[in-house]
């Protein structure tokens, strides 16, 4: 896919703004004029002229509440809870028998205390217990709640360089 004709913001600072960009399997290819992107077109390449309109690929909300929005899926409660939380053998004990109940890309959600929240090897850990699945989990610490996703759904996003190709 090639967008041409618009104002295209990249993250790059030497650069803020390019005229076109060129998309293929879901990812950033190239960015410059649309003399030089429509170079990438083949006799199957969708080709939208955005008519000067601006286009801002990707958003990252690095602060968000996904406890109001996050998709139902498999919960998984604790007899106790304390701010300190459950031993992550525990946390990941109860979230591989959630997956064993859950359809394939099922969320499964939890609570977590600052032990784990704390625990940067917590996300390769849920990997193995849950590889197919978004997880999802809460930590409650001084009345107030926190929210992590520690295994993100994932999206794609590239930052351009100035020579018109993203980094891989």
């Amino acid at each position: 896919m090639l967008l041409t004709n618009g104002k295209i913001f990249t993250p790059d600072t030497s650069c803020l703004y390019v005229q076109a960009l060129a998309i293929k399997n879901n990812k950033i290819l190239a960015i410059g004029t649309d003399e030089e992107i429509l170079k990438y077109a083949g006799s199957i390449t969708q080709t939208i002229d955005l008519q000067g309109k601006t286009v801002i690929p990707g958003l990252n909300n690095a602060h968000d509440h996904l406890a109001w929005t996050a998709p139902v899926g498999k919960y998984y409660t604790l007899k106790e809870f304390s701010e300190v939380g459950p031993p992550k053998e525990d946390v990941l004990d109860s979230i591989a028998r959630v997956v064993k109940t859950a359809k394939p890309g099922q969320w499964i959600n939890g609570n977590i205390g600052l032990t784990i929240f704390k625990d940067r090897s917590i996300r390769r850990a849920l990997d193995s217990v849950a590889p197919d699945h978004p997880v999802y989990l809460q930590v409650m610490a001084n009345n107030k709640r926190q929210e992590v996703s520690l295994k993100p759904v994932p999206f794609v996003f590239g930052c351009p360089k100035t020579t018109g190709m993203i980094n891989s």
